[in-house]
Order: C-alpha cells, then sequence, then structure tokens
C-alpha cells in the first residue's frame, strides 16, 4: 500500500480517477498514516505540510520520494534543494523523481510549456516556439502514477531520477506540423524555467505521450469552406456515378489495403531477426507501425455496421497485434545495446553499468508484459494471422527468456558489488570425472566485483589449495573406501549431491586452506565451455601456441592438465587461467547476433544445471532457488487422492580417470502401484565404449552409484548384471532429514555393459473409484549428458473408461515429470 501526503486532496483524486485505489490512499496530514508507512511522496507545492512530513519521517525511519518538476521556475528550484537539504540535514533517506513536461487531461497551460504550445496549435493554427530550443522529457499525466508507483519499489540505486520521454521541443513541433500541415510556427523569446539537474538516469513511460497530442487536436473545429460545382441540369452523367461507386470502394477497402501493407512490413522484420539481422529491424517496424496506426484510425467508423461490422473489429485487433509485435521487434536492439554496454563496463570500461542495469531491468520488464499480450492476441487471431502463429513456440520461449533475465537483473546490483565489494568462488567441475555435483573439482576461481567492475579473477589448482590444509577432516566412507583417501580435501567436497550443501562445504575448505572467505559459489562443468565454444569457438590460447574448439576440448584440456602433472604443478590453472581470459574476452567482442544464442545456451546449462549457483544474499538466493538454479535437491509432494514418487540417480567417477568420456546410459523406471504400496523398479544400463585394455585403469569406469529416494522408502538388495555374471548386494543405505540414499560400486570394464537394478516401495494408499492421479518426479543429474529414460505407471484395473497405465519415452536433459490420471 502506498500512502500519498497532500493538501491539494480534491486535486489527487482528479488525478488518480481509473487507478486502483486499493493500491494506494491519499491523505491531508500524516496523523491518518499507519505505523508500517514506508514512503512518504512530498508534492512541492504543499510546503505547510513539509515540518510535519519531515517529523513523520524522523520518528518512523520513513524513506522520502520528492516529486519534483524538472522545468522550474527559480522559485521553485530553490525550494526543491531547500527540502532536499533539511531532508539530509535531518538524516532523512530522500530519493528525488523529477517529472518531465506533463501533458494530458486536466493540466493546465501554466502548469507545462508544452499545453500552452499544444493549445495555441489548437486555438489559433500556430505554435510559438523558443528560439533556444529547450531539452526536455515528456510525460502524460497518464503514465505518471504507473511509472512512479514502479520507481518507488526499483532495485535501483540512484538517488535520483527523471521521468519522461526525451525530446526536445523542435522535436515536439516536427511531429506536430508533419500531421496537421496547416499549422503555422512562430519564434519566441527563451523559456523563462530552468532545468534543476541534468539528467543522468531517465525513466520512460510506457504509454506514448504523441497519442494524447494527437487525439487532442484532432478534436479542434476546423471549419472550411468547401465549393463544389453547380450540377448541369439533365441526366447526370456516368463518370459521375464511376467516380461515385470507385471512392466509396476505396472508401471501404482503404483499411484493408493498409492493414496488407503493415503486415507485411512485420513479415519482414520477423524475417530479419529470425536471421539476425536485427540491426536493420527498425527500417521495417517504423512504417509498419504507421500503417497499422493507419487502418486502426481509418477503421473507427465501421465498427458499428451490421452485417460488415466484425470483420472490421478483427481487423483493428490484426493492427493492434501488429503495433505492439513492432514496438517489440525496436525493443530486441535496444536491449542488445544495453547488455553490450553492461558486459564491457564490466571489463572496465568508463560506463555506468548501475543506470544501464536498471535501464535494462526496465526495458526487460516492458518486453515481458507486452510479450504476454502479443501471445494471446496471436492466438485470438489465428485466422488472420496464421502466418505469425507457428511463431507461437518461439515467442512462448522469448517470454520464458525474459523472465529468466528480468529475474537475474533484479538481483544484479547487488551480486555486482554495488553495496559491497563482494567476492565468489568458481568451481571448475570436469564432468569426464563424474561426480555429484557435477563433475572432479581441478581447479577454483576466485573473481570479485566492486561497483559493477571486475577487478580480480585468479584461478587455483585445487592441490595446491588442499596441500594447504592443516590437520584432518573425516571424509563419508565411500570416499575412504572406494577412493582411498583418508582425509578429506576440496578436490572431494561436492560429495553431496545437494549444491547448497557442497558449496558451503568448499567454502569451508577454501578458509581452512588459503583463509579467503567468499559470498557465494558457482558450479560449471565443461558441458557450458563446449557450448560457449560453438558460438565463439575456435580460440587461439597464444601463450601456449594452441588453438581449442568445441569438438578438442575434451582432448586439449585432457593433454595440457594431466600430461607430466604433478601435486603442486601451476601448468594446470596457468592454462585455465588463459583459456578462461580468452574466452570472456571473446564474450564481449560477439557481434549483437550472437546475444540471443549465448544467452539461451547459458539458459539451458541453467536449467540442465550444469550451472549451479549458492549465494549468501538471501534475497538473491531466492530468486535463484524460485528458478531452479541453486542445485538443490527439492521433490514435490501432493495433496488428495494422488501420491509421488520422486528420484535420483547419482554417480560418483571413484577410479580416479576421466573415463566417463566414453560412458553412455539408459534407464528405465517401472512404478506398479497396489493398494497400500507404491512399488519401483529402476533398471540403469551403463556402457563403457573404450576399446582399450580391459585392465586399463584409465579407461576402466569405477563409480558409486546411489539412488535418492523419499525418506519412507524401504528398498531391497540390488542387482548388478554384467554379461553373463550377476550378483546381488546389500546396499549402503544412509538415511537424511529429507530423503534416504542406498549406494553401491559398480565396476564397467572397457567394452563391457552393467545393468543396474534397484527396487523400493513406500506407503501410498489411492481410492481408484474416484478422481486421482500418480506422479514421477525424476531429477537430473548435474555434468550428465542427455541420455534416454523410460517411465511406465501401472495401477489396478478399474474400468475400460480409465487408463491403467501410461509409457513416457524421453531424453532426461534436464528434470521430468511424468503423471497418470484417472
Amino acid at each position: 500500500m502506498v500512502h500519498i501526503v497532500d493538501d491539494n486532496f480534491k486535486r489527487w483524486g482528479e488525478l488518480s480517477e481509473g487507478l486502483d485505489h486499493r493500491k494506494f490512499r491519499i491523505h491531508r496530514g500524516t496523523y491518518s498514516l499507519p505505523n508500517n508507512s514506508y514512503y512518504v511522496i512530498v508534492n512541492l507545492k504543499f510546503s505547510t505540510l513539509f515540518t510535519t512530513v519531515l517529523n513523520f519521517a524522523k520518528d518512523k525511519n520513513a524513506k522520502v520520494l520528492l516529486l519534483a518538476p524538472h522545468l522550474a521556475l527559480k522559485t521553485e528550484m530553490n525550494e526543491a534543494l531547500k527540502m532536499i537539504n533539511e531532508f539530509d540535514k535531518n538524516g532523512v533517506l530522500v530519493r528525488t523523481l523529477y517529472l518531465g513536461a506533463l501533458i494530458g487531461e486536466g493540466v493546465s497551460e501554466t502548469e507545462s510549456v508544452v499545453m500552452e504550445m499544444l493549445k495555441d496549435a489548437k486555438q489559433n493554427n500556430n505554435i510559438e516556439i523558443p528560439e533556444n530550443n529547450q531539452t526536455l522529457f515528456l510525460l502524460n499525466t497518464h503514465d505518471a502514477a504507473d511509472s512512479i508507483l514502479r520507481f518507488l519499489f526499483t532495485y535501483q540505486n540512484s538517488s535520483k531520477a527523471i521521468l519522461g520521454i526525451k525530446l526536445r521541443i523542435y522535436d515536439i513541433t516536427k511531429k506536430v506540423i508533419f500531421a496537421y500541415p496547416y499549422i503555422s510556427t512562430t519564434k519566441t523569446k527563451k523559456l523563462e524555467r530552468l532545468q534543476i539537474i541534468r539528467p543522468d538516469t531517465v525513466i520512460e513511460p510506457r504509454g506514448d505521450p504523441f497519442k494524447f497530442i494527437e487525439e487532442y487536436l484532432s478534436s479542434r473545429e476546423i471549419v472550411q469552406k468547401l465549393h463544389f460545382p453547380e450540377p448541369k441540369k439533365g441526366k447526370l452523367q456516368y463518370g459521375l456515378y464511376l467516380k461515385l461507386v470507385t471512392a466509396i470502394f476505396l472508401f471501404f477497402i482503404i483499411p484493408f489495403i493498409s492493414l496488407f501493407i503493415s503486415g507485411s512490413l512485420a513479415v519482414g522484420s520477423v524475417y530479419l531477426i529470425r536471421h539476425k539481422k536485427d540491426e536493420h529491424v527498425g527500417i521495417l517496424t517504423k512504417p509498419s507501425r504507421f500503417f497499422a496506426r493507419a487502418t486502426k484510425a481509418s477503421i473507427e467508423p465501421f465498427d458499428n455496421l451490421p452485417l460488415v461490422g466484425g470483420v472490421y473489429t478483427e481487423a483493428y485487433s490484426v493492427a493492434n497485434t501488429i503495433e505492439r509485435g513492432t514496438y517489440l521487434a525496436d525493443k530486441v536492439s535496444v536491449v542488445k545495446d544495453h547488455f553490450s554496454k553492461i558486459i564491457s563496463g564490466i571489463r572496465g570500461d568508463e560506463v555506468n553499468v548501475d543506470v544501464l542495469l536498471t535501464e535494462a531491468y526496465l526495458e526487460i520488464d516492458s518486453a515481458y508484459i507486452e510479450i504476454s499480450f502479443l501471445e494471446n492476441e496471436i492466438k485470438e487471431n489465428e485466422l488472420f494471422l496464421s502466418g505469425f502463429y507457428k511463431d507461437i513456440i518461439q515467442i512462448s520461449k522469448a517470454r520464458e527468456s525474459l523472465f529468466y533475465v528480468r529475474e537475474i537483473l533484479s538481483s544484479a546490483p547487488t551480486l555486482l558489488g554495488f553495496n559491497r565489494q563482494t567476492t565468489y568462488m568458481v568451481l571448475f567441475q570436469n564432468n569426464m570425472e563424474l561426480r555429484p555435483t557435477g563433475g572432479f573439482i581441478g581447479s577454483f576461481a576466485l573473481v570479485t566485483f566492486n561497483k559493477g567492475k571486475l577487478i580480480d579473477s585468479s584461478v587455483f589448482d585445487v592441490y595446491s589449495a588442499d596441500g594447504q590444509l592443516k590437520g584432518y577432516i573425516t571424509p563419508p566412507d565411500p570416499i575412504k573406501v572406494h577412493l582411498g583417501e583418508p582425509s578429506w580435501y576440496l578436490r572431494d567436497s561436492n560429495w553431496d549431491p545437494d549444491f547448497p550443501t557442497s558449496a558451503k562445504r568448499a567454502e569451508w575448505f577454501l578458509e581452512k586452506s588459503l583463509d579467503r572467505q567468499v559470498d557465494g559459489v558457482m558450479g560449471i562443468d565443461l558441458e557450458v565451455v563446449g557450448d560457449l565454444l560453438s558460438i565463439v569457438g575456435p580460440l587461439n590460447i597464444p601463450d601456449f601456441e594452441d588453438t581449442i574448439d568445441s569438438k578438442n576440448l575434451y582432448d586439449k584440456i585432457q593433454f595440457e592438465v594431466e600430461n607430466d602433472f604433478f601435486p603442486g604443478s601451476k601448468k594446470k590453472a596457468n592454462y585455465l587461467t588463459a583459456l578462461s581470459n580468452t574466452l570472456i574476452s571473446s564474450l564481449s567482442q560477439i557481434n549483437s547476433s550472437q546475444y540471443y544464442d549465448i544467452a539461451n545456451i547459458l539458459l539451458n546449462d541453467l536449467q540442465s544445471r550444469d550451472i549451479q549457483i549458492f549465494l549468501h544474499e538471501t534475497s538473491s538466493q531466492a530468486v535463484i532457488k524460485d528458478l531452479g538454479w541453486d542445485g538443490s535437491i527439492n521433490h514435490l509432494e501432493c495433496v488428495g487422492n494422488c501420491a509421488t514418487s520422486w528420484l535420483g540417480v547419482v554417480e560418483a567417477n571413484v577410479g580416479v580417470n576421466k573415463a566417463n568420456y566414453y560412458v553412455n546410459r539408459a534407464s528405465n523406471l517401472k512404478v506398479e502401484i497396489e493398494n497400500d504400496k507404491i512399488i519401483n523398479t529402476l533398471s540403469l544400463a551403463i556402457t563403457n565404449s573404450a576399446t582399450t585394455n580391459s585392465y586399463d585403469p584409465k579407461s576402466r569406469y569405477k563409480a558409486y552409484v546411489r539412488v535418492m529416494a523419499p525418506n519412507l522408502a524401504n528398498f531391497s538388495k540390488v542387482e548388478i548384471v554384467n554379461g553373463k555374471n550377476r550378483e546381488t548386494l546389500n546396499p549402503d543405505l544412509v538415511k537424511m532429514e529429507d530423503r534416504i540414499e542406498v549406494g553401491v560400486l559398480v565396476v564397467v570394464n572397457p567394452g563391457e555393459s552393467s545393468l543396474i537394478k534397484f527396487k523400493w516401495s513406500f506407503p501410498g494408499k489411492l481410492d481408484f473409484n474416484k478422481k486421482g492421479k500418480v506422479e514421477v518426479y525424476w531429477r537430473k543429474q548435474a555434468g550428465v549428458s542427455a541420455h534416454p529414460v523410460s517411465v511406465e505407471i501401472i495401477r489396478p484395473f478399474v474400468s475400460l473408461t480409465s487408463p491403467n497405465s501410461i509409457i513416457y519415452n524421453t531424453d532426461l536433459a534436464r528434470d521430468a515429470l511424468v503423471e497418470l490420471n484417472w
């Protein structure tokens, strides 16, 4: 709830007419404000209440938003500066929002330079232009309230901003004269109003202010004397009939001609975006939007016509959709430009990253809202927009991507160290030696940001850090037994498949070994590097006279970091430092047409857990968790006549080799529902395609395989089949607060396959005589590439009309959810 304090109560009531009054209240004084008020909005016009508001802000520790005109008389400017100084002196946190030149219903000519010009144009067919061609920010009152509320709750740190669309007075004049050529211009003296501040942060409202100008001027009464020739007496000529019929035909058909031109240009802009030539999109979108508006204007007289009115209404809707789509297309290049500058700023260029982040967030937020409307409008006008309907899937993906980017940007200022310097630990996990959170931690980086700048980035070999660890730490039993490690080190800290748990443990080892503390941990595996190299590669690594791309990535890294390696060697760290620096440099220099590809790759890697993030800053971590990017173990639970079976397979290569390069896998899960329990049977087939000698330890896949399930699960013995060999094992069992884990050691020699069968059950009493469902949630392990899985759910036979089973086949590229409903 926003509380507005102003002695001009009636005025606010008029300005807020049509808005949702459940979201704000207007007060004449502070006596009625609740104790939990967060902001006080101060209007420059009510100096009589200033002392009261100041005392309230001090008592309640409230933050203050001061509204002031951007163009002000000298007395108004002095009053604003006096208020700001008084707030600062009393320790009140104040943010100032300077409102641009107002236009709109209820704005008088004395309050606005632009309204004064428009009044002259309307009444006298003349505009008086100040000779100094003042820069101003145009703001429609219809958009002001929404924009003020957005500024209130935006994340940006700027203490002052300007609200409006930046223009010069000549720009407004040109647009008016273009639309109404009969209006003349004369120059007048300079404006008496002065700028309080120069624009450093500009917030553009969502609406189009020129729409009001068009409506305002089009309402003028224009009386023109039209002289028609006297018709000749007698029979009218045939030519006159023909002209009349032609004129009427054109009158009815022109809207559709205009719509066809607008649609054709829009199709052309879509083609350019598809082919990554969006720098030329504006050439087509602007005229497309012009013809769309022309269509809407020419259709209005036909809306209520009987029989044919519906066709014109549909055409109007299509024109509106095209207009919305062209606005979105124009935003593509704007957003790309913002991100290009943000990346340059982070790398050290002299740009205001904070302002750019704010502007990018507002653009993305606006685009997300617009694209949501666009998606629905295209669906509603499928018949008329059949050419665009096939883009619905792409639009849905773009909307999803915009949502993710918007959420990231909301936390970006905090993460990039605008409040304080921040340092993050980046774990480089080699998934060719698979571990629970993605891969063996062979090295890690420490990256530091301050005020949006990357000020330090250093890569460390994990053995260098482990060598400085003092004391003995008892490792989990599988590490001690199967890896043969008597103590626990940073390199094996990611044993828990829950990434936040392993990240905290990695931080602990870092502090104990190098005496460094960080603000969060990110885990990335080789899949991410390979995906990025497919866009920016091949890369030349000058210090090593080497060339690396997505195809030779594994071989190159394997050779450089493993050949002649010994604990304490800096060869691995030096090579990975050179590679990461070259990769970052290449990413910062990509052309705008590659931005979408890079963003799409990173989003996919986040969803597949090839990138996982853990942050100390709680609000940012909440965003990451909600997006599913934190790598935590979450399991679904349903309520009512339903049951959830969830599982996750966790492999850990304990053979001290990179055998996962040769490993393929396929899985089958059968879920059988009985009256009071649910029985799960998982068959996991692992194939080692290496062709070297079966006794070569470098290619033998020795893995500790775990299955996670609900903590009420009751596991049977595990069966392992390798060719003709079959053995039954009692698995290791670990009960945790939210789950149970069972594990066995599996060895798959080169050229062989092993089938591992896990079986477990848990309580689940269901009533098949009323509606219900069973859902299976399968968690994908980080670092494991997409592989085929099959899920079969079987329930007792009830009737021929209700499904008794379902089979679902997919590649497990991310978490999967399968449901059987009855």
